[in-house]
């Protein structure tokens, strides 16, 4: 049997409409809702881990050099987890070292929580819009820009964004104050859409920051979301994807495992459900709903990783919009 792990997972955002699984002594049974589709593939044989770490609502186990999460019916999806239909704590119920047997259809941890998921839904990124309506995409991302400026926590990267205020111009690193120039100046290398700028962009925000997903990997979360939205349209190859995909073995291990594996899926087109929503939303000029999605991203992603993200989806677009 292969070793898995359990390694921390932090998004909190509620997910509506499941019933919480019965309690049968001190066994919990539930069903997963909705399972990665690449899992049923990677699991052809059954595997045995131990519980590295669990928080109320997901412990992700490591398998196969894939992280595998595991999480509650408060999550939304996302491409590295099962949702289950479970309204548990899991760290009331776990403990470091309980062991997690795991299979193509189900799995138990410490003999007390056991999860069948063999009839579930294969979750797969809903896909971004393949038409892009500058009409619609313009006050939209100035919207978004707003809703930052004016909601957006500060902590992280959040300040950068009154120095992207503006498409036609961005200021030198050396005229921000330094704290924010931390994000900026490889941000702003980003956005220079020229190969060594794009590259020493994504090495300088790669792993910078505290955190289980540090803030320069949220924002290039966003980033990759927004080029990935345009790209959609286009039959063109995006030079900021192809750069991140092509050199992405240069970028490990430079940050943690789980934003590593959040940030692997992300250049290959999978998003959480949060971030499509958002996206969907800016492509349909639908700002209500934009700004609903963003707020909920805001308040219910990490400590500062939603605004991050968001600050990441404002730079992958500005290029894109006429001022």
């Amino acid at each position: 049997m292969a070793n898995i792990y359990i390694a921390s997972f932090h998004l909190l955002p509620i997910l509506q409409g499941y019933q919480g699984a019965k309690s049968n002594g001190f066994a919990v049974h539930g069903h997963g809702v909705h399972v990665p589709f690449w899992l049923r593939d990677l699991m052809v044989e059954p595997v045995e881990g131990r519980v590295f770490a669990a928080f109320r609502d997901v412990v992700n186990v490591k398998a196969f050099g894939f992280l595998i999460g595991i999480a509650s019916a408060r999550i939304q999806p996302n491409p590295i987890t099962i949702v289950t239909d479970l309204e548990v704590d899991f760290k009331r119920l776990t403990n470091f070292g309980d062991k997690v047997l795991i299979s193509n259809d189900d799995l138990v941890i410490a003999q007390k929580i056991f999860v069948s998921y063999d009839e579930s839904n294969l979750w797969v990124s809903e896909p971004l819009h393949g038409y892009v309506d500058a009409l619609k995409l313009i006050p939209s991302v100035h919207a978004l820009k707003t809703l930052i400026k004016e909601n957006g926590r500060m902590e992280g990267a959040g300040p950068v964004i009154d120095y992207i205020m503006k498409e036609d111009y961005y200021p030198s690193p050396e005229s921000v104050p330094k704290p924010v120039r931390t994000y900026y100046e490889p941000l702003r290398k980003l956005m220079r859409c020229q190969a060594s700028s794009i590259f020493d962009g994504i090495v300088g925000l790669i792993g910078l920051g505290p955190g289980l997903t540090p803030s320069g990997d949220d924002v290039l979360m966003g980033f990759l979301a927004a080029r990935t939205f345009l790209n959609s349209a286009s039959d063109a190859t995006d030079i900021y994807l192809d750069a991140f995909r092509s050199e992405f073995p240069l970028f490990c291990g430079r940050t943690t495992l789980l934003s590593e594996e959040l940030l692997y899926w992300a250049s290959r087109g999978q998003f959480s459900k949060l971030i499509t929503d958002i996206m969907n939303s800016i492509a349909d000029g639908d700002i209500p709903g934009m700004r609903a999605s963003a707020l909920n991203m805001m308040t219910q992603f990490g400590a500062t990783s939603g605004t991050d993200t968001l600050i990441g989806i404002v730079a992958g677009l500005s290029p894109m919009v006429s001022p």
